[in-house]
C-alpha cells in the first residue's frame, strides 16, 4: 500500500514538473509573440485598422485584404477613368478635381530655336497631404 502511494506521488509530482516547465516554455513564447504583434500593430494606421476590424471575416488572405483596402479607397461607380473616393496615402476623403495638376510640356526646335509649349493635365488631388494622380475628369 505504501509502494502505492509513492508511486502515486512521485508519478503525479513528475507529470506535475514536467506540464509546469512547458507552461513557462510556452508562456515566454506567448509574451514574445504578444510583444512583436504589438510592435507590428503599433505600425498600422488607425484608419487601416478600423478597416479590417469592421470586417466580419475571421482570417483576411492578402489579395482578400487588398479587395478590402481597395473598396474603401476606389469607387467605380465614379464616372472617368480616376475613381478614388479616398486617398490611398492618407484615407482622406477629402479629394478635388485641380484641372492643372501637371502639365505636358511640347517642345518644337524646327526654326532652330527652341519653343516651350505647356498643355495642361487634370488630376484628383487630396486636399489633407498633396497626394495626387493626373487623369481625365468625366464631365458626364
Amino acid at each position: 500500500m505504501i509502494e502505492f502511494l509513492l508511486g502515486s506521488i512521485l508519478s503525479g509530482g513528475l507529470s506535475w514538473a514536467i506540464t509546469h516547465l512547458y507552461h513557462v516554455k510556452s508562456n515566454k513564447e506567448q509574451r514574445k509573440h504578444y510583444e512583436e504583434l504589438k510592435k507590428f500593430i503599433s505600425k498600422l494606421p488607425e484608419d487601416f485598422k478600423k478597416i479590417v476590424l469592421e470586417d466580419k471575416r475571421d482570417t483576411l488572405t492578402v489579395p482578400e485584404l487588398n479587395d478590402l483596402l481597395k473598396k474603401k479607397t476606389i469607387d467605380d461607380s465614379i464616372p472617368g477613368e480616376i475613381k478614388y473616393k479616398a486617398c490611398p496615402e492618407c484615407g482622406s476623403e477629402n479629394l478635388v478635381w485641380d484641372e492643372n495638376f501637371d502639365t505636358i510640356v511640347d517642345v518644337d526646335v524646327s526654326d532652330g530655336e527652341p519653343f516651350f509649349s505647356g498643355t495642361p493635365v487634370p488630376g484628383r488631388v487630396c486636399r489633407d497631404c498633396g497626394w495626387g494622380v493626373p487623369g481625365m475628369k468625366n464631365h458626364k
